[in-house]
């Protein structure tokens, strides 16, 4: 990742995503010719403790966590444990991440909220949501926690946040509404 201008001299991690849900899944799934792993939660959980390990975390004066659409998901879920890794401030920037839940216009059916409880039974069925205050008013219906404005209300109120959606709203009218824009 290169960075210029202001950002050139800030110190950066970068946490990839391996299973492509937000950093949620620490489960496996057997499938068909084999088994699907979500390990997402246990990467970050690891990652923060090696950075603790080497004292990058602990003093910093801010903490930023950037993400777009299923990352900055993550970063929304998981600035409450970041915030308790370190004295620093702790902000969110994110984009496409405030979801639609409506009617496909094609198939007339809650599309998206349907694919989310799908991927909460894949990805939470061990029971840890990175934010525990949601998962907490949620216990039978984590998939809430999945929209950003619901999460928001359980992230702590310390931490600032800025809300993008340029990168967003194309996909989401075609898949989510069912909407053809061409």
């Amino acid at each position: 990742l290169k960075l210029g201008g202001n950002l050139s001299s800030w110190n950066q991690t970068i946490i990839k995503s391996c299973d492509g849900w937000a950093y949620f899944g620490d489960t496996s799934v057997k499938i068909k010719n084999g088994t699907l792993n979500f390990k997402g939660s246990r990467n970050v959980v690891e990652a923060i403790n090696y950075l603790k390990k080497i004292n990058f975390i602990q003093n910093r004066d801010e903490v930023m966590l950037v993400g777009i659409a299923n990352g900055g998901l993550a970063a929304l879920a998981w600035a409450d444990y970041i915030k308790a890794q370190t004295n620093g401030k702790v902000r969110v920037l994110t984009d496409a991440t405030i979801w639609e839940n409506d009617l496909n216009d094609k198939t007339k059916d809650n599309y998206f909220e349907k694919r989310l409880q799908t991927m909460a039974k894949l990805f939470i069925s061990s029971g840890n949501f990175p934010n525990a205050k949601c998962q907490a008013a949620h216990p039978d219906a984590i998939e809430k926690c999945f929209y950003a404005s619901e999460l928001v209300k359980y992230v702590d109120p310390s931490i600032q946040i800025l809300f993008l959606q340029s990168y967003y709203d194309g996909w989401a009218m075609a898949e989510i509404l069912g909407l053809d824009c061409t």
